[in-house]
């Protein structure tokens, strides 16, 4: 265990986080390329408000609707889902479980849906295929990362880091870790895609792309 290695691990994801940080907010607002202008495609804006939503727009509006009243509830499912996440990235990342670090994952996920809020921007729907563009507001994980890095930084220098045990270094960066969380209140935002597909009659959210929006809304890599 190395609590250098921590430092440079942090550092490295920060870089990371730097690099996707501005990627919701480079969403282009307009129509998406696979809707076109020529087709009966419908689409609605709750910025415009002037277009009334078709029963295909109202089916994945409702879902998402459902889908994001629960995060902002901290339902116990996504949360624990959210836990398992930030467990498997903290291994991968720091090489080292949240156990064996002595942190608990359940903690960090309820910081990271804190005062999570929402709102629908736009549905689209052309054929078997739709889209539901949402606004979100969460914890910026990718400043908790800066701060704790910084602290993690700060406490290699000191003697005690030199002449600390194997547990009572680990010790020391659970420590940091949830003093960091407890000082980290910055919020930040994104614009995520939804994907949906028709079966039938019923819409089917696209798994991998929630997935892959939940893991840039949070930070779960």
């Amino acid at each position: 265990f190395s609590v250098l290695m921590i430092v440079f691990t942090v550092a490295v994801m920060m870089i990371g986080f730097g690099a996707v940080s501005t990627m919701g907010s480079d969403y282009d607002d307009s129509v998406p390329a696979h809707v076109s202008s020529s087709n009966d495609s419908s689409s609605w804006s709750a910025a415009g408000g002037a277009v009334d939503m078709d029963k295909d727009q109202q089916a994945v509006y409702d879902q998402v609707t459902v889908l994001f009243d629960g995060i902002v509830a901290k339902d116990a499912k996504f949360k624990d889902e959210l836990s398992e996440e930030y467990g498997e990235s903290f291994e991968q990342n720091f090489g080292a479980t949240y156990a064996e670090m002595g942190i608990d994952p359940s903690a960090f996920a309820e910081w990271a849906l804190t005062d999570f809020s929402y709102s629908i921007d736009s549905v689209f729907v052309e054929g078997d295929m739709a889209t539901v563009y949402v606004d979100t507001t969460e914890r910026d994980t990718f400043q908790f990362l800066m701060n704790f890095g910084d602290a993690v930084a700060a406490y290699s220098q000191t003697i005690d880091a030199d002449t600390a045990s194997d547990s009572d270094a680990r010790a020391k960066v659970a420590e940091l870790f949830s003093q960091t969380m407890a000082d980290t209140a910055e919020m930040t935002t994104y614009f995520a895609a939804f994907d949906f597909k028709k079966q039938g009659d019923a819409w089917v959210i696209d798994e991998d792309s929630a997935e892959e929006e939940f893991d840039y809304m949070f930070g779960t890599f």
